[in-house]
């Protein structure tokens, strides 16, 4: 069924907690769930210390199937541990797929202490479609602006397993280490 989320704006601030939060659902929470043919447009900024903030411009966590879906939601997660945001997903779980999607607007993260020594702890995770990817994404792409200390114009972290079909990148992309790139990327 079409869902549809217009001018959402949504702020928190707290200490001591973790918020995770999506701009139609927080979770897409089983392999049989799914969210079809729906779009998200507004802003969420979040802000936490001494936990962790992660925000989705659809959903928070994929478990199942997103479908032609887009967000051209602007989104703002800070924390003093760690930060993850998303363009659809903040993580996209190995059961998950995103398929017909994109993104557009500003997708920021910023985290808590690195460190490039022996340690390094925290940090911030921003991606075009997803911050974390363990499952499938194709057909999809992003046109946002995308900050954070590890960025990524699709997604940040594809992890072991995760598979990246027929999909794109045009953005501006800002990371830690430099400052900001033109980023064109195809999948």
């Amino acid at each position: 069924e079409q869902l549809a989320a217009s001018e959402t704006i949504i702020s928190a601030s707290n200490s001591d907690f973790d918020y995770s939060v999506g701009g139609i659902v927080r979770s897409v929470s089983s392999a049989n769930a799914k969210v079809i043919n729906s779009s998200s447009h507004g802003r969420i900024s979040i802000s936490t210390q001494d936990g962790s903030g992660s925000i989705g411009g659809i959903a928070g966590t994929n478990k199942g199937l997103i479908e032609n879906t887009w967000s051209s939601m602007n989104l703002y997660g800070r924390a003093d541990s760690r930060a993850k945001v998303g363009g659809i997903v903040y993580e996209n779980e190995a059961s998950g797929t995103i398929r017909y999607s994109y993104s557009t607007g500003e997708i920021t993260a910023t985290g808590g202490i690195l460190s490039f020594g022996l340690i390094t702890t925290y940090g911030s995770f921003a991606g075009g479609v997803a911050s974390s990817n363990y499952g499938l994404i194709e057909n999809s792409y992003t046109t946002a602006t995308i900050g954070g200390d590890y960025s990524g114009g699709l997604v940040s972290q594809n992890r072991l397993g995760a598979k990246l079909y027929r999909s794109f990148s045009i953005c501006a992309l800002s990371t830690f280490a430099g400052g900001p790139l033109k980023i064109f990327t195809i999948f």
